[in-house]
């Protein structure tokens, strides 16, 4: 090290006019690497998420500075200026990837009951509570995904993009610039979201909460109020010495992080125990020890690949998580490993060329004509919402046959018994009937009730169908893509109990078994496992003669249906 280190760094804020700093780019290529491996699924990068956090702490740091270098340059702060600067770099390109992945959902038919609301919740901005009062546990992102779960994260940012802002420009124009004032300020609000945290007795609520997220973003905005004083920056990296301190906190910092990110489960007790806190602390002294150009993570984060990931991580983040749902291995034919390094080239790919064509002609675009650029984004929500709302909407992820009315169908069959000639009924041993499985059984339940109400030779009561549930529980399996087992679906023994029980059971055909021949990883283990493995082929016998036993258990008889040939899939 030596004099000339840092020297960007002591003229970042010189008379309102913020330095460039280009490790913070390289920093950004990081964040947004950890949080594609995690979504890619790899066991090494199971805590990639907390990348988001790095991300949430980077961008408290930059637009409070940016707040603060303006009322230095002009005595004021415009926030319709900065919302217009701010809104539209981020949001078009926000809403175009929404419009395509509606598009490409319902091509696909996979455009379900859930992803109208997602889409629109992620178009207004609010796919955070959306996720956490609908129940998707971020725990399970990977079983049934929505192609729209990554935008709980924008919407986050964008909440605090409008509220902050307020808070600082009132401090800095109405106390003349005080930053101690507004530094006490941000640690009190700092404060009460990490009080907010401790206090949740739900990771999810942590997870996805504007107010228990706020901490990381208020971190870097604190970081910021510190270095926005010249002669803190230049006590930072003045002296060899405070250089060394600085360099070692900040390998220190990433360090803490890496380890979190290829060890810490998503949904773990890490969460509630305010580990995103510990990560947002680690990311501010990392935030600071690049932004002071000094030591070998500053030096990692300069070099020429980071930086132009970093340029263009805003559409690998949009990018990414859609064509990883849609893009699967049972379409493609790839493996794991193939099928990531294909989603990865064309996110970059696609990125690259967002970034060029679209993102950076519009925020040249956005520096001049504030009305028009206000009403052409309203002109372009509308579209976008009227396209997700219209979208033909796929049935394929239907949970269960539609509810039926039992004490209603069971008068439908004695009226219409009573009219029917002897030899059409079969009188006191006339079977209730009911089925249970998977989408094909979803199929047989048709026609089981059309079979029900032209013969009057049985009563059908509908039964518990779902798509893509299987009969064995938990651990992962790779079917269609490769999920964690369902809770939902793994919760049939109480389901199947409550109906046997309420409904005088006489019959319960089941239908199984694609769901029973993929490979599965079973839980507590970390190998994969499929039918002719003994371990495997005990457990699957297990989970078979359990569900006998809850149907059977007031004397119904259980029919198993044997699986259809369903040839080669070429899809």
């Amino acid at each position: 090290m030596n004099d000339s280190a840092g020297a960007a760094f002591r003229r970042f804020d010189t008379d309102g006019r913020l330095e460039h700093l280009p490790g913070l780019d390289g920093l950004r290529g990081l964040a947004v690497v950890a949080v594609v491996l995690f979504h890619g699924n790899w066991t090494w990068a199971r805590g990639g998420f907390v990348g988001v956090s790095v991300f949430f702490t980077l961008s408290g740091f930059l637009i409070t500075s940016l707040l603060i270098a303006e009322h230095r340059r002009h005595s004021t702060v415009s926030l319709r200026r900065f919302w217009t600067r701010r809104f539209g770099r981020l949001l078009p390109a926000a809403w175009l990837t929404i419009a395509a992945t509606v598009i490409a959902a319902a091509r696909l038919g996979q455009y379900g009951g859930e992803d109208r609301g997602d889409a629109l919740a992620s178009l207004f901005q609010v796919a955070n509570w959306r996720f956490l009062l609908s129940g998707a546990s971020y725990g399970d992102v990977f079983a049934a995904p929505s192609p729209f779960r990554h935008f709980w994260s924008l919407a986050i940012e964008e909440q605090v993009y409008v509220v902050l802002p307020v808070l600082i420009a009132a401090v800095l124009v109405r106390r003349n610039g005080s930053l101690r004032l507004l530094g006490s300020m941000l640690a009190a609000l700092c404060a009460a979201s990490i009080v907010t945290v401790l206090a949740s007795d739900s990771v999810d609520r942590i997870y996805y909460g504007t107010d228990t997220r706020a901490a990381e973003l208020l971190f870097g905005a604190l970081a910021a109020v510190v270095v926005s004083s010249p002669a803190v920056r230049e006590r930072l990296v003045g002296t060899a010495a405070m250089r060394g301190v600085l360099a070692v906190l900040g390998t220190a910092g990433a360090a803490a992080i890496a380890f979190a990110a290829a060890t810490v489960e998503a949904g773990s007790s890490f969460v509630q125990a305010g580990g995103l806190v510990a990560i947002g602390v680690a990311s501010t002294v990392v935030v600071v020890a690049v932004a002071s150009g000094v030591g070998p993570l500053a030096s990692l984060c300069a070099v020429a690949p980071l930086r132009w990931l970093g340029n263009i991580s805003y559409g690998v983040y949009l990018f990414h998580w859609p064509l990883l749902v849609f893009v699967t291995e049972r379409r493609t034919g790839l493996g794991h490993g193939p099928r990531f390094a294909l989603v990865v080239v064309v996110t970059l790919a696609a990125a690259a060329l967002s970034a060029r064509l679209f993102e950076q002609p519009l925020r040249r675009t956005v520096t001049t004509g504030r009305r028009r650029v206000w009403a052409a984004m309203g002109t372009a929500v509308t579209l976008v919402a009227a396209l997700a709302w219209a979208a033909p909407r796929s049935q394929a992820d239907a949970p269960f046959a539609e509810p039926v009315d039992n004490a209603a169908a069971r008068a439908a069959y004695e009226e219409a018994k009573a009219g029917t000639s002897e030899w059409g009924v079969l009188g006191e041993q006339t079977p209730v009937i009911s089925a249970f499985g998977d989408s094909v059984a979803f199929s047989l339940t048709y026609q089981l009730a059309t079979w029900s109400h032209a013969t009057h030779d049985g009563l059908f009561l509908g039964g518990d169908v779902r798509l893509g549930c299987g009969i064995g529980r938990g651990g992962w399996e790779d079917g269609v893509k490769l999920q964690r087992r369902d809770p939902v679906c793994d919760a049939w023994p109480e389901r199947w109990s409550e109906m046997t029980a309420s409904e005088d059971l006489d019959i319960a055909v089941v239908h199984t078994g694609q769901w029973e021949i993929v490979d599965r990883k079973l839980a507590g283990e970390d190998r994969w496992r499929t039918v002719g493995d003994p371990v495997y082929d005990a457990y699957l016998l297990d989970e078979l003669r359990a569900a006998q036993e809850v149907l059977s258990r007031n004397g119904a008889l259980v029919v198993w249906v044997n699986l259809a040939h369903y040839g080669t899939l070429d899809t």
